[in-house]
C-alpha cells in the first residue's frame, strides 16, 4: 500500500516537464489528482490525463489556474475546490526568465 493511495493531490504546473512526471508518479501510486495547468497547455494534455487515469484507475481532473490572475484563481477555487478535502499540495508552478546579468567593475 502506498502512502498516496486514496489521497487527493493538487499538482500545479503539471502540463509538462517535472510537474507532468510528478503527476504520473502520483497516479501510479494511486493518488486522485487535481491537475492545475496554464492556458498555454499542450493540446494533447487532456488526452494524456485520460490515458494515465485509465491506466492506473485513478481520478484526474484538470483545472486552469493562472497563478498571476487573482480573479481566475478565485473563480476556479469557488467552482472546483471549495469544500473538497485536499490531502497533498505539490506547488510546482513557476516561471523561468533568462536575462543577461551584467557586472560593472
Amino acid at each position: 500500500m502506498s502512502f498516496l493511495e486514496n489521497k487527493t493531490s493538487i499538482i500545479t504546473g503539471c502540463n509538462s516537464g517535472i510537474g507532468f512526471e510528478i503527476l504520473k508518479n502520483f497516479a501510479k501510486n494511486q493518488s486522485n489528482i487535481i491537475a492545475c495547468y496554464r492556458l498555454k497547455q499542450n493540446p494533447s494534455f487532456k488526452e494524456k490525463l485520460n490515458k494515465i487515469s485509465e491506466e492506473y484507475g485513478v481520478e484526474i481532473n484538470s483545472i486552469n489556474f493562472e497563478l498571476d490572475n487573482k480573479e481566475v484563481l478565485k473563480k476556479n477555487y469557488e467552482e472546483h475546490l471549495k469544500g473538497k478535502k485536499i490531502d497533498i499540495l505539490v506547488n510546482n508552478a513557476g516561471i523561468i526568465e533568462n536575462k543577461l546579468i551584467q557586472f560593472n567593475d
